[in-house]
């Protein structure tokens, strides 16, 4: 339910980008299909671990889990960085002039994103400790407080680039705050 939820939440802001910063919804549109690389790395290394830190959850402590998360947030920046070389290249070398520099919009969605994804790679231990209602819940609580503040931000005439770095923000903050009740699951 959680993916779902967080599809519509990334569906909102391209909507909301489309009515409301219609001049960036190209960019907005072509360095998010790019971040997906970043978001499929981490997904792919978060999906080798889950099944067997869910299954044993008990057995890890709060130490072990801490390290996991280093070693999967160097890869994190690591996979990011190459990223945004590329990204970079393919701007500079314009294989898609159309879309013009789009390297700030993808730095500040694979940051953002791909920080939210790495610490909700943990989320399986909410999952199998039962808990995976409540983490809903702030999911679903982040995404009514950033739709909220994306018409603040409208109405006060805040940027496109405030708007983007919000949304990313609030993941952000929804996946330290339920790193740290998943971390109240662990010994």
């Amino acid at each position: 339910i959680q993916s779902y939820i967080l599809i519509g939440y990334f569906l909102f802001d391209r909507w909301f980008i489309l009515n409301n910063y219609e001049n960036y919804i190209t960019k907005y549109s072509i360095a998010f299909s790019f971040s997906q690389i970043v978001f499929i790395a981490l997904n792919t290394i978060a999906f080798t671990m889950q099944k067997k830190l869910g299954e044993n959850f008990k057995k890890y402590t709060k130490s072990e889990v801490n390290n996991l998360l280093k070693i999967n947030f160097y890869f994190f920046l690591f996979i990011t960085l190459i990223s945004i070389f590329i990204i970079y290249l393919v701007i500079y070398f314009e294989f898609f002039p159309l879309y013009g520099n789009f390297l700030y919009s993808f730095i500040i969605i694979s940051i953002c994103y791909g920080v939210y994804y790495t610490f909700s790679s943990y989320n399986v231990i909410a999952l199998y400790s039962g808990y995976s209602k409540k983490l809903l819940k702030v999911l679903i609580i982040s995404i009514f407080f950033s739709i909220i503040i994306s018409y603040i931000l409208v109405i006060l005439h805040f940027d496109y680039y405030f708007f983007i770095i919000k949304s990313g923000l609030i993941l952000i903050f929804t996946a330290l705050y339920t790193y740290k009740y998943i971390l109240k699951c662990l010994k």
